[in-house]
């Protein structure tokens, strides 16, 4: 795996370097010999629905995860109900597919990565679970929201601020800087997660202005 990219999700439990952090998997880049995302194990009974508006919707043509995406190991052995995704285009270069998954989770997948799969409980308690990702100086925030959540909020390493709005319980941005911190308005108040430690990030990589 190219640890280089820095594939990183933001929202799952333990708190390293300033960063809470679970593997967000590059597709092309999964092992075949993994049986465990997001802390599920892929044993597990068949997928769940989880209670996104998303996922109520009813299907729609379109809605089918690529060929080639679905058949990379991260998901072809079935933790993902991928007969059930959505796809929801968040911008004009870029979709996520939302698909209930085992242990009453639910996985955002976009070209290239698994962001992740959080439960269907985080979701509803913590509002947001985002994602990090960067790759050949290409840096993608994305992830998946509560009903309730409208917008995430992305302070940037060159102290820029970008407003995301958050589409069928989807967000993401692509651009060449990192995130300092994501923030947003969840059920129980503001959350606001660090990114980076500020410090360690520039001497990683270095801000595009």
């Amino acid at each position: 795996m190219h640890i280089q990219k820095t594939l990183l999700s933001l929202a799952a439990t333990g708190v390293a370097a300033g960063l809470i952090a679970t593997a967000v998997v590059r597709a092309d880049d999964a092992p075949s010999t993994a049986n465990v995302i997001g802390g599920v194990d892929r044993a597990q009974a068949a997928p769940a629905s989880a209670d996104l508006g998303v996922l109520r919707q009813p299907r729609r043509a379109g809605d089918e995860i690529p060929s080639a995406l679905a058949a990379q190991p991260t998901l072809s052995d079935g933790i993902a109900d991928l007969a059930s995704a959505r796809r929801v285009q968040v911008s004009a270069t870029r979709s996520i597919w939302v698909a209930p998954a085992a242990g009453d989770r639910v996985c955002a997948v976009t070209s290239g990565y698994v962001l992740g799969c959080p439960s269907a409980d985080e979701l509803a308690s913590r509002g947001a679970s985002p994602s990090l990702a960067w790759h050949d100086g290409q840096v993608l925030i994305a992830g998946l929201a509560d009903d309730s959540v409208k917008s995430v909020t992305i302070r940037f390493l060159n102290g820029s601020t970008q407003n995301i709005p958050v589409t069928d319980n989807s967000f993401a941005v692509d651009g060449t800087v990192p995130p300092l911190d994501i923030s947003w308005i969840g059920p129980g108040g503001q959350v606001k997660h660090q990114a980076y430690d500020a410090d360690r990030m520039r001497r990683i990589i270095k801000p595009t202005q």
